[in-house]
């Protein structure tokens, strides 16, 4: 699995987003769809951190839930994220 660059992160942090929603956002897209425990264990990041960003993602239109149970994430297409 790739690794997500620092440049990346503070790209998208500039954009508004926090340390963890970038990261979060990051990970999705790599991933294409993805359960969170994915993504917090591919972040290695604590959970509660990993399920508000997804929250605060899913708000800001930029993620998708994609299936209820197991919920699975998707994120928007960076193109369309970006307009």
């Amino acid at each position: 699995m790739k690794v997500i660059s620092n440049g990346l992160v503070e790209s998208l942090k500039t954009l508004g987003l926090t340390e963890y929603e970038a990261k979060v956002y990051s990970a999705l897209v790599l991933f294409d769809r993805a359960e969170v425990k994915q993504v917090y264990e591919y972040l290695d990041a604590p959970k509660p951190s990993v399920y508000q960003s997804l929250r605060s993602l899913t708000d800001k239109g930029l993620v998708q839930v994609v299936n209820a149970k197991p919920a699975i994430y998707r994120a928007t297409p960076p193109k369309i994220a970006i307009k």
